[in-house]
């Protein structure tokens, strides 16, 4: 019992003396097919409470994110894989495509991290970390190599990009 005790003061001693701790997303990119359809992966980094919620499915950031991105887009999304640092996804007709005189014309929506935040504050622990859903850096990548690179921004711009002829 008195090792017990001693634990559970340790424990709590720990959680007075540990900093803050966070959830931070690091890089998401997009890569946008001939189609339309688009490869995402989102690479954040959580902390050790973050990985215990969701080692213990308490949370499920795969999840969250489909269902994010479903709500947002409109569109069917497939979660490929995650881990504890990183999640890739599948989005059928990510990007709209149009024939142009000039060439093809792809254009990605807008995507608003600050719901994904505000959805995060609902869960348990929430209360003990500090959370950042703003990528550091968003690469969306088109079928023909040119690529879009954007830095420390909460909600991602439609971008029209034109493939010529």
């Amino acid at each position: 019992m008195n090792r017990l005790v001693q634990a559970i003061a340790f424990l709590l001693l720990i959680g007075l003396v540990v900093p803050a701790t966070a959830f931070t997303a690091d890089r998401i990119e997009i890569r946008v097919a001939e189609n339309g359809d688009a490869g995402i992966t989102f690479d954040y980094t959580l902390s050790w409470i973050e990985r215990a919620a969701v080692f213990l499915r308490i949370a499920d950031p795969g999840g969250e994110l489909k269902r994010a991105m479903e709500s947002h887009s409109g569109k069917e999304v497939t979660v490929t894989s995650i881990s504890p640092s990183g999640i890739v996804l599948w989005v059928d007709g990510f990007a709209t495509v149009r024939e142009s005189a000039d060439g093809r014309v792809y254009r990605t929506p807008a995507l608003d991290f600050t719901e994904a935040g505000r959805t995060l504050t609902t869960y348990w622990f929430a209360r003990f970390v500090t959370v950042d859903t703003t990528p550091a850096v968003a690469v969306i990548r088109f079928p023909d190599g040119h690529r879009e690179i954007l830095y420390d921004r909460e909600i991602i711009p439609s971008i029209t990009h034109t493939i010529g002829k």
